[in-house]
């Protein structure tokens, strides 16, 4: 009866040592030395929670699943989102329309004015339109100084500032599509009669004239972002001096658009594309890059093809406009 007892004893203490060195082995990870291969659940669990951290909870299933995905997209690169894209798109139109505003003397709000338009939207693009036209026409005007017809620009600017607040309004009252539709096809027409009137030796010029054409870009440069039709319609019946007329319209652009923004900001503030700050400091630099390629541009082209380049690009502002005005009637 006395004899099992020791065995028994000395058995449960060999089984609890047997234990005790098992984790031993475990702790300082060496499991296998006993002929255990794999380590504990609880260990295994154990040392998972080590590799991750301490005392860090554990994530939803959701918060997991949307952080893999944020990884994945992050290492396929970053998606651009809308309104990067149409910034994109607006760099190019600022380039191209600063190259021709440089070479023609005009075309910076045709090239510009349907592209904003169609990216961020009516009102925000007479703002930006207007905005970058200062900056454009302050960066050519030092190389043309000299040719400046500073009594024809006094004709042209005052009736077309002194227009700069009806037009706002008018902009405010009517519907903007149906203006620009209206205004695209008279600038069709008009286009089309003056190009016809300039194959003739006559030309067309006068105080009148210059005062009804400024009026008349000062309202539709504030109503609807686009005077170059007009401008370029009397550019032709006067046979202006390709030279004079590019050096006068840069002036001409810098004060008519100064005082259309500011107009704009007091009688209907706001209008603003949603651009951060550093967007509009960026935009500077495909304004620069137009205006270089433009200088070495214009010295190689002569008085016809520079005519007919103006006859061009009115004929295509026009177009723009009307076609603006359509889509937005459509849509």
């Amino acid at each position: 009866m006395g004899g099992p007892r020791p065995r028994r004893r000395h058995a449960r203490g060999g089984r609890a040592r047997r234990r005790a060195r098992v984790r031993d082995e475990l702790r300082r990870g060496r499991a296998g030395a006993l002929g255990r291969r794999r380590p504990h659940p609880a260990s295994a669990a154990a040392a998972r929670r080590r590799r991750r951290g301490h005392g860090r909870r554990r994530r939803p299933r959701r918060a997991r699943r949307s952080l893999r995905r944020g990884c994945a997209r992050h290492r396929g690169g970053p998606r651009l989102t809308l309104v990067e894209w149409t910034f994109l798109v607006a760099l190019v139109a600022l380039a191209i329309g600063a190259l021709a505003q440089r070479t023609v003397g005009m075309g910076f709000g045709l090239v510009v004015t349907p592209t904003m338009v169609l990216a961020v939207g009516p009102i925000e693009a007479v703002l930006v339109v207007n905005a970058f036209g200062v900056v454009t026409c302050a960066m050519i005007i030092g190389r043309v100084w000299r040719d400046v017809d500073w009594r024809g620009l006094a004709w042209l600017v005052l009736p077309a500032i002194a227009l700069t607040i009806p037009g706002i309004l008018l902009a405010q009252a009517a519907d903007a599509d149906v203006l620009k539709v209206a205004v695209g096809v008279l600038a069709l027409v008009g286009v089309a009669v003056s190009a016809g009137f300039a194959s003739t030796e006559r030309a067309l010029d006068g105080a009148p004239l210059r005062l009804g054409t400024g009026a008349l870009v000062g309202v539709l440069n504030s109503s609807v972002g686009l005077g170059a039709p007009v401008i370029g319609m009397f550019a032709i019946l006067s046979r202006w001096d390709h030279r004079v007329f590019a050096a006068t319209m840069q002036p001409f652009w810098i004060l008519l658009s100064l005082s259309t923004v500011i107009a704009r900001q007091v009688v209907a503030p706001g209008g603003a594309p949603p651009w951060s700050w550093w967007m509009w400091l960026v935009a500077v630099v495909p304004v620069l890059l137009g205006v270089v390629v433009g200088e070495r541009v214009a010295a190689r082209i002569d008085q016809r093809t520079a005519r007919r380049a103006v006859i061009a690009f009115s004929l295509l502002s026009g177009i723009a406009v009307l076609v603006t005005g359509i889509v937005g009637l459509v849509a």
